[in-house]
């Protein structure tokens, strides 16, 4: 066989998102810090897909996923069904739209439930305040009879409010 044929062969059968990737017009290259042979693409896919409904859209048609994820449609369709079959999203039989499922709120719900959400928001509370001169607040449910809050003042030098201060 000639050495310039084998080596495509070779490079498909050695590297599968090459072998199994979206077709050449539609194919989207990995960020260099996720070229690791451990990475799993249909599972980047998935995430890629969960990630399209944060576009302040509550429901997306299987192209809005397709175009927002830039995965193919018949990936988009199979990373939808698992998802639906696992309760991460629901299809609406009238309109044929997805949204996202009870399962994935709680798994997000048990998540934050074991630790501490204020060092996890607090950066992103801090720049849009300083960007806009307002100060943010934040509020979840810590158990029925209580809540917690954190606020991320917009000036430096203001403390901001801890979990179960009041204002």
């Amino acid at each position: 066989m000639d050495a310039r044929l084998a080596m495509p062969l070779l490079h498909r059968a050695i590297d599968p998102v090459v072998a199994l990737g979206p077709p050449p017009d539609r194919a989207v290259e990995r960020p260099p810090r996720l070229a690791h042979r451990y990475w799993v693409p249909m599972l980047g896919n998935a995430f890629r897909v969960l990630e399209a409904f944060g576009d302040a859209r509550a429901e997306l048609s299987l192209q809005d996923v397709t175009t927002s994820a830039k995965i193919t449609k018949t990936s988009a369709f199979r990373i939808l069904f698992t998802l639906g079959q696992l309760g991460y999203v629901t299809k609406d039989a009238r309109t044929g739209r997805y949204r996202l499922g009870r399962q994935l709120f709680e798994v997000a719900q048990r998540a934050c439930a074991g630790g501490d959400v204020a060092p996890a928001a607090q950066p992103h509370m801090r720049a849009p305040g300083g960007r806009f001169g307002e100060t943010i607040s934040l509020c979840w449910r810590v158990v029925a009879a209580k809540a917690a809050a954190l606020s991320a003042p917009a000036k430096a030098g203001r403390s901001p409010a801890r979990e179960g201060q009041q204002k």
